[in-house]
């Protein structure tokens, strides 16, 4: 048997580690949002956190969006025009962010008791308030932060 052929026995019999989604619950600030909580994908690929960790318009984009042309030589409409749809670009992809990452919520109701969509559906985004979307942001950061419980340092008695 050669090496190649003893490793794919080996791979059909052993089963690689595979990963699983790991969920966390996250609290927001109890003095704003009393009992709102919201389960987060926190070991999703870092492709989908990038917009989390850094929800901010990069400088080179507008540039990105003008080439040929720079700020300098287009004109003002070209200018508002290549920001509009850098803006546009960029809140469909942290729309889209939110929606992998923010799993569920533990049933929010709005203004009126009504209750908000799943975080899945881009009504939730349009319907909940921005100091709300604000405080998940910030929440979603620092879940990312937080090592699973078996990596953090245990205190010493």
């Amino acid at each position: 048997m050669d090496i190649e052929t003893e490793n794919e026995t080996q791979l059909a019999t052993n089963a690689a580690p595979r990963l699983t989604k790991r969920i966390v619950t996250v609290r927001l600030p109890k003095n704003e949002y009393p009992g709102f909580t919201f389960e987060a994908w926190v070991n999703a690929p870092a492709k989908h956190w990038q917009k989390i960790l850094n929800p901010w318009v990069r400088e080179g984009d507008l540039a990105d969006e003008l080439e040929p042309l720079t700020v300098d030589t287009a004109s003002e409409a070209e200018v508002a025009a290549a920001q509009a749809i850098v803006v546009a670009r960029h809140e469909t992809e942290l729309l889209r962010a939110f929606q992998m990452l923010v799993v569920s919520h533990n049933g929010w109701l709005n203004f009126d008791g009504e209750p908000f969509p799943p975080p899945n559906q881009k009504s939730f985004f349009d319907e909940i308030p921005n100091e709300l979307l604000a405080c998940m942001l910030v929440a979603l950061q620092d879940a990312e932060k937080k090592l699973p419980g078996s990596l953090r340092q245990k205190k010493r008695r």
